[in-house]
């Protein structure tokens, strides 16, 4: 792991990453990307939405669009325990047509109660960060930082 940074250092510079415009990080469908950079879509998004919601806002709102990329991505980043906590989740909310965002929210819309909170206990296990998903994030793109060249001034 990286001991040269700190975490808000780390933070901040995924932050940057995220906002950059150059990249094309958010005008792709993350289906249609590949390589590093969906790593980081698919990363960045499942935290975002897991942290804000859930699992199941993961899976309803777009970045669901990416939840059959994302174990590859969680073991491509080695974060090996929110792997096994995201298959979970996975599973009880079952396969979904994820490329289509419609029948997507109808469809969990449509779970039944009983696995919505089957699904809370997983979102307490991903907010625990057995994982520092920041810096194995961080550590990913200075791994494969040819995907990110710097910007151009």
């Amino acid at each position: 792991m990286n001991d040269t940074f700190t975490d808000e250092q780390m933070r901040m510079f995924l932050l940057g990453t995220a906002e950059r415009t150059d990249l094309d990080l958010w005008t792709t469908s993350v289906a249609k990307m590949s390589g590093p950079r969906q790593i980081f879509v698919l990363i960045w998004e499942l935290e975002s939405e897991v942290c804000n919601g859930g699992f199941w806002q993961y899976a309803y709102n777009g970045s669901g669009e990416g939840a059959p990329f994302v174990l590859r991505a969680l073991k491509a980043i080695k974060a090996n325990a929110t792997f096994e906590i995201v298959s979970e989740a996975l599973e009880i909310i079952g396969n979904k047509p994820w490329h289509d965002w419609d029948a997507r929210q109808a469809a969990i819309e449509a779970m039944d109660q009983e696995s919505r909170d089957k699904l809370e206990p997983l979102d307490q296990r991903f907010f625990a960060y057995e994982d520092n998903l920041s810096a194995l994030l961080f550590q990913y793109i200075v791994d494969n930082i040819g995907a990110f060249p710097p910007p151009k001034s």
